[in-house]
C-alpha cells in the first residue's frame, strides 16, 4: 500500500500512530490465512462469506470493490465475524447463513 494512504510518518497529527488503513482484497487475505492458520478447511470462502456479509456485499463485489478501503466500523465487523468463525462459530449458520445460501 503506498504510503499516501498510511501517511507518510506514520503517526495522526497529534503524535499519535495512525490507524491502519486496509481494503476489502488486504482483509480477505489476511483473514483467509488467520482462518488457514488456525484450521479451517476452507479459509478463503469462509473469509468470502463472513466479510461479505458483515459490508453487505455479494461475493463478487469483493473482488471487484477489492480496492476500496475500509472504514474503522466496516473492519470492525469483520474482524468480530473472523474471531467468532475461529471459536467455531459455523460460517452456513447465524447472520451469515442468508450470504451462504444466496451464492449458491
Amino acid at each position: 500500500m503506498s504510503d499516501e494512504r498510511r501517511g507518510s510518518s506514520g503517526s495522526a497529527p497529534d503524535g499519535r500512530a495512525a490507524p491502519e488503513i486496509l481494503t476489502i482484497a488486504e482483509v480477505v487475505q489476511r483473514s483467509a490465512k488467520w482462518l488457514g492458520d488456525k484450521g479451517s478447511d476452507t479459509p478463503r470462502l469462509d473469509a468470502d462469506i463472513l466479510i461479505g456479509h458483515a459490508l453487505g456485499l455479494e461475493r463478487i463485489a469483493l473482488y471487484t470493490e477489492g480496492e476500496r478501503p475500509l472504514t474503522p466500523d466496516e473492519l470492525a465487523a469483520c474482524r468480530a465475524l473472523i474471531a467468532a468463525r475461529w471459536c467455531r462459530w459455523p460460517t452456513s449458520r447465524g447472520a451469515a447463513h442468508s450470504a451462504v445460501s444466496t451464492w449458491r
